[in-house]
């Protein structure tokens, strides 16, 4: 899977969003929604009708009235949303129709007429193909190495769809990383224990960046193990925002491509040690 793919599966999902969002603001309703907090904390409900008139106080006693607060709330909701996505769309298809891919090959059939030549066309491919057939490294983990079933368009073996997607982000931006790299820490009773963090990250200063994407949050032996992952890393002066990333599935289990491309891009790719 390389990066427009991934761009064109975060697209299908922002979509399929926007489907949710749309239903959500065509709600037939055309009050205009106001609250007001009081002294003790309360909020106070009013509504405005279109065709005029002053703003009606809601009785919080009346299901009907709060029946109606919440219909407007949902439809200011998906009105909100929608815009958002809106605007994630059009900002997606605009990285796939301009987005061009640059490997040797393309290179050598778009450059300007005069400055084509066999030596360049021999020297260009010779470096382009040494940074691809680089080996990669591969996980250090000794168990469960069966579950290494995804593979990326670069070599690279992961246990999960997701964190195959997130390593092809971090190699099209050109971050050198580790997957899976083992890592040894102590507890509070001094005793060593080997975690292998999902991405460890060498920025250019020497600082590592240890990135833990969390799935299965559903499984409680999951949740358990990964409860105690994190207070290791505390233990060990590894935290957020210090040090350590962690990202995960959204609410329906989605990937969300978009936040772990303003990672890398945005705040990794101008501090890491570049691969190209």
């Amino acid at each position: 899977m390389n990066f427009l793919d991934i761009v064109k599966s975060e697209l299908k999902f922002q979509k399929h969003l926007l489907r949710q969002f749309n239903a959500l603001r065509r709600i037939k309703d055309d009050g205009q929604l106001f609250c007001k907090r009081t002294s003790k904390g309360y909020t106070n409900y009013y509504i405005k009708e279109k065709t005029g008139g002053e703003k009606q106080y809601v009785r919080k006693k009346s299901e009907k009235e709060m029946g109606r607060v919440c219909m407007l709330q949902a439809k200011g909701l998906g009105t909100f949303a929608a815009e958002r996505t809106e605007k994630n769309i059009k900002l997606l298809n605009q990285i796939i129709k301009e987005y061009q891919r640059v490997d040797a090959e393309s290179i050598l059939r778009d450059i300007p007429e005069p400055f084509k030549g066999e030596q360049l066309a021999k020297g260009l491919g010779f470096r382009m193909k040494m940074n691809k057939d680089r080996p990669f490294p591969q996980s250090e983990k000794p168990t469960r190495r069966e579950d290494l079933k995804h593979s990326t368009s670069f070599g690279l073996w992961t246990r999960s769809k997701n964190e195959a997607m997130t390593a092809e982000i971090l190699y099209a931006a050109g971050v050198e990383f580790y997957y899976e790299r083992k890592l040894v820490l102590v507890d509070k009773w001094g005793k060593k224990h080997v975690l292998y963090p999902d991405f460890t990250i060498i920025l250019a200063d020497g600082t590592v960046i240890y990135w833990e994407y969390k799935e299965m949050l559903d499984n409680q032996e999951y949740v358990e193990a990964d409860n105690e992952r994190m207070q290791l890393y505390y233990i060990n002066g590894i935290y957020q925002p210090h040090n350590l990333i962690v990202t995960g599935d959204g609410p329906s289990g989605e990937y969300c491509g978009a936040e772990i491309s303003m990672i890398v891009n945005n705040l990794l790719a101008p501090l890491a040690v570049s691969r190209f």
